[in-house]
């Protein structure tokens, strides 16, 4: 996971949020783990990651679809508006 913090702290643009969906459209084994971060609400990385990963889900939503039921569960305990927004 330190990778992708790693790439979201140096990266933000819409451009970097498209290369991140196509890196997790080829790792998609990396979705879960993605989602467990963003749910941390640690500011600003989480903010920034659910934008990137509304992004991936606006590109390949197959790829989300199963972790609705995991996104709409946690979304009673998530406090940051954009992380519900991006959910």
């Amino acid at each position: 996971m330190q990778d992708i913090i790693d790439f979201v702290k140096n990266n933000y643009s819409k451009t970097d949020a498209l290369r991140l969906a196509d890196y997790l459209g080829e790792n998609p084994d990396r979705i879960g783990e993605v989602i467990d971060f963003i749910l941390l609400e640690e500011e600003p990385l989480s903010r920034r990651l659910a934008w990137y990963f509304s992004t991936l889900f606006d590109k390949k939503p197959h790829l989300v679809a199963p972790y609705f039921d995991k996104m709409i569960t946690a979304l009673d305990q998530v406090k940051m508006p954009a992380v519900q927004r991006s959910f």
